[in-house]
């Protein structure tokens, strides 16, 4: 049997090969025929290819069906270098039908090797080959179209986590038009969920709740029980984000109900999420307990997360303090891990592709005129101009932030316990000096005299800089319209606060801590109203909790958010509490 099947797949191949009228193994070709519909089939036949006894093309063609045959496979592990031979070779001696399968492939490496630039622009040259190629935008063959709608869903993908979400949404879109063209309903509901994703993500839960609803109408049209279950997982979490916790038990349920057939660590941390908002302890201590069994790092931090509450809620402060542990250390193992994206790297990216376009029109077009190379070499030294002025205005700019950084750092260690205890143990010292000095060396006597005014001064002016922060602290807390927030999250109608209390909070705020807003906009820029409000209540030292009750969001994301403000602020990484730390110092 399997005899015959390689005397079809080998048969077919030649057909192939005379058709494309180019020279490459049959074998070679007929696993092509085949990689997308039985890719562990072609992986078999892979490995029985002798890679060295053949032609420098057709090695190369086996270095790309083994990226194709990989990738669908999950088990893709090739290097940069290797992804770069592959591309280099299409571009300069290789066949031009498979190019944009090249650039495609090469993106795919990149981006599992988390080499973000490089992904995005061979993803680019994919999409400009494939729509180039073509008088309409989209292209004609449904292979084609299959191609560009992967390279836009996995661009959307790169752009989506890294907080790029109108980039992602446009990518995710284009990538469901074209999926719609050819009837993958599949690829249709991925497009739907990652579009979805990009609103959830952005803090507007509730646009996109019709996008995943559109998916889960596709999903049921198509009897695709699997894909129905996958969307139902985002419905749940996202009516748990917006604390509806009623639609949230309705599609858990759904989901316990065919927990065998789907991704039984969505459902459980979903579940957990539903039951410990509901106040069913009990119920969340038992679903949490099944999601740390799972073998997923971030599962287990949340899990660990939930049974912390849910054990302080019952007295059980050992338990309690050890699940806390626990989600400390994981959760800076997540954070590590993830600290070496950088979304700048991504926008420098997409700005180095563009410029490097007119270059790539060289290549694949080299019997254009004179006159015309001539206006392609300006056009690329007026775009490296604008990129250089682009890029020099951007490193200045975050200089200062930087250096705003490092004055804000010192005036909270100036505010500090520790600095005031230097202080006085530095007078001290001051002050025998200046007995042992005695009155033979004046100039000496003077210099100490000078040194401890200065430390008296300012250790005075820490004193009174704490006691003023105090005042003012406790003035925003007795005030009216905070005692009033309080009360209604207390009551459980948080959605009742009003915008106007936002604006009366903010008012007093700037009232005792002159600049505040000025200062927050100046580090940060255009800020989303969640984002502002995060700000306010820490400024108002607001238990996190409190923060995530009040504004009606997943503990999660009020982390997320505080983390995504300190990078939007100075353009690097850091911890959700750094950002604290330089709220308070405002």
């Amino acid at each position: 049997m399997k005899r015959l099947a390689y005397i079809l797949y080998s048969f077919c191949g030649l057909l192939l090969l005379l058709a494309c009228g180019q020279r490459y193994e049959p074998t070679l070709i007929a696993i092509e025929s085949i990689a997308d519909a039985d890719p562990d089939s072609a992986a078999i036949l892979l490995s029985e290819v002798d890679t060295l006894n053949v032609s420098e093309g057709n090695r190369m063609y086996y270095y790309l069906l083994r990226a194709k045959v990989d990738d669908k496979r999950d088990e893709l592990d090739m290097t940069d270098e290797q992804a770069e031979q592959l591309v280099t070779y299409f571009e300069d001696n290789g066949d031009e039908r498979l190019l944009p399968t090249a650039y495609y492939y090469g993106g795919r490496i990149c981006a599992e090797n988390e080499n973000v630039p490089q992904a995005l622009a061979y993803f680019r040259k994919a999409e400009k080959l494939l729509t180039d190629y073509h008088s309409h935008p989209m292209p004609e063959d449904d292979q084609d179209k299959a191609l560009l709608s992967k390279v836009y869903s996995q661009m959307g993908y790169l752009f989506v986590y890294r907080n790029m979400f109108d980039e992602a949404r446009v990518c995710s879109e284009k990538s469901y038009e074209l999926d719609k063209a050819i009837c993958d309903t599949v690829g249709m509901i991925f497009n739907l969920r990652d579009i979805g994703i990009s609103y959830k993500w952005a803090d507007k839960e509730r646009e996109a709740l019709p996008y995943f609803y559109q998916a889960q109408t596709v999903a049921e049209e198509a009897h695709n029980e699997f894909m129905r279950n996958y969307v139902i997982i985002q419905l749940a979490s996202t009516y748990v984000d917006i604390n509806e916790l009623d639609s949230a038990k309705k599609y858990g349920h759904i989901l316990l109900n065919n927990i065998e057939h789907i991704d039984s660590t969505a459902v459980l941390s979903v579940i957990s999420d539903v039951y410990r908002k509901s106040a069913a302890i009990d119920s969340a201590e038992y679903f949490s307990l099944l999601l740390l069994k799972s073998s997923q790092k971030d599962a287990q931090c949340h899990a660990h997360q939930i049974l912390t509450e849910i054990y302080l809620q019952k007295n059980s402060t050992k338990e309690a303090l050890r699940h806390y542990q626990e989600y400390k250390e994981q959760k800076y193992w997540i954070d590590k891990a993830n600290s070496t994206e950088d979304i700048a790297q991504a926008n420098s990216a997409y700005n180095y592709e563009m410029k490097e376009a007119e270059n790539f029109e060289l290549k694949i077009a080299n019997s254009r005129k004179e006159k015309m190379l001539l206006l392609m070499i300006a056009s690329i030294i007026v775009l490296a101009l604008v990129f250089f002025l682009f890029f020099n205005q951007y490193r200045h700019r975050q200089a200062a932030k930087l250096k705003e950084l490092e004055r804000i750092k010192e005036e909270l260690f100036q505010q500090s316990e520790e600095y005031r205890n230097r202080s006085r143990q530095r007078i001290s010292e001051l002050e025998m000096q200046l007995q042992d000095a005695g009155t033979t060396n004046d100039d000496l006597r003077k210099q100490l005299e000078n040194e401890k005014e200065k430390l008296e001064a300012s250790l005075e002016m820490a004193i009174l800089k704490e006691r003023e922060s105090k005042q003012s602290l406790c003035i925003i807390r007795d005030s009216n319209v905070y005692c009033r927030i309080l009360r209604l999250t207390n009551e459980g109608t948080p959605q009742a606060i009003t915008e106007e209390d936002w604006q009366e909070l903010s008012a007093i705020i700037n009232q005792e801590y002159k600049g505040f807003t000025q200062r927050l906009n100046e580090l940060c820029g255009k800020m989303s109203e969640l984002e502002y409000r995060v700000c306010l209540l820490i400024k108002a030292d607001t238990d996190l909790n409190k923060i995530a009750e009040i504004l009606i969001k997943a503990q999660p994301t009020i982390s997320t958010t505080r983390s995504r403000l300190y990078q939007k602020a100075f353009g690097k990484k850091g911890h959700a509490k750094d950002w604290d730390a330089v709220i308070k110092a405002l």
